[in-house]
């Protein structure tokens, strides 16, 4: 397909921009200054903060602000995509984890803005971090016994293959002694 038959040439950005599901956001590539964004981010912004043109950098909490303008910096230099992770409130103060993707865009030949857009991975990464809590209380059930919650047999094989696996290694001895209660 030649590059005039593509169907993405016949789309219309301001069409795509105002359809997106993720806040998407056209800042000023100079100053951070906010220039328009879509209905998704208005969450994110007061009618206030519209009318006074506030910086994008408003959005970010006080402790990412940063790491974000580093990774902000990042974004401008080079004509693709930088994504990273930073906390957000919105606009009832609540805390949305954000997966930011930036990169220049080119509106006219002599006019480049920061296209900002921000994906909530809030629930995703609640989701891994309670995945991740499951597991260790699988990992900590399969080694430990019920009732007692002393180490298992299980748990005892992995440490006298350890303990053999370093004797081996340093050529040293070593004794295994068993006590029956």
């Amino acid at each position: 397909m030649s590059q005039d038959e593509l169907v993405s040439h016949q789309a219309s950005y301001n069409d795509l921009f105002c359809k997106l599901l993720d806040a998407t956001f056209l800042i000023d590539k100079e100053d951070l200054t906010v220039l328009e964004v879509n209905p998704t981010a208005e969450q994110f912004v007061s009618e206030e903060m519209m009318t006074k043109k506030f910086n994008i950098m408003d959005l970010f909490l006080e402790e990412d602000t940063k790491k974000a303008m580093k990774s902000l910096r990042m974004a401008k230099r080079k004509y693709y995509p930088v994504q990273f992770e930073y906390g957000w409130k919105d606009l009832n103060g609540k805390l949305v984890e954000m997966q930011i993707s930036a990169c220049m865009l080119k509106i006219s030949d002599d006019f480049e803005v920061l296209q900002l857009i921000a994906h909530d991975v809030t629930d995703l990464n609640e989701a891994q971090r309670k995945n991740k809590q499951l597991m260790n209380q699988l990992e900590a059930l399969s080694v430990t016994d019920e009732m007692t919650q002393l180490s298992n047999y299980r748990r005892f094989k992995e440490l006298i293959e350890g303990e053999h696996s370093r004797a081996q290694r340093y050529k040293a001895p070593y004794a295994v002694i068993f006590c029956d209660v």
